[in-house]
């Protein structure tokens, strides 16, 4: 991947000539680690403007606590505001993670599609391609 600007170290990268946003969810999220995704997120959002594309990496997540929920239903939110135009889910050792962020993408009604991918490649490739 040929990201250029880190907004948090493994949670967060941005691809500015692509416009897009890379965040990874690793483990179980704590309350703190997914407050300090949601700011690096928010960051990477301003940075990239309306229209950025967004990848979901999920590396052996495990669904958070209810708190861990709304904060990641919050940044879903961001994202809509934001202009995102689409996201992608890459599960790399975890169903479950896409499986809860597609159950709190349809609660919030985020306006903007969302894809699933087997690989961070083929989500590129896909992405690179609309």
């Amino acid at each position: 991947m040929d990201t250029e600007t880190t907004q948090a170290p493994n949670l967060v990268t941005v691809n500015p000539e692509k416009k897009r946003i890379y965040l990874y969810f690793r483990g179980m999220l704590t309350r703190e680690t997914a407050e300090e995704l949601r700011k690096a997120y928010a960051g990477a959002i301003a940075q990239t403007g309306p229209g950025f594309t967004v990848v979901s990496i999920f590396a052996d997540f495990v669904p958070g606590t209810a708190e861990v929920q709304d904060i990641i239903s919050s940044m879903m939110r961001l994202a809509e505001e934001g202009g995102c135009r689409v996201a992608v889910r890459v599960a790399q050792g975890s169903v479950f993670g896409q499986l809860q962020l597609g159950r709190l993408h349809r609660e919030i009604q985020a306006g903007y599609d969302v894809y699933e991918c087997e690989t961070l490649a083929e989500a590129d490739t896909y992405l690179d391609g609309i």
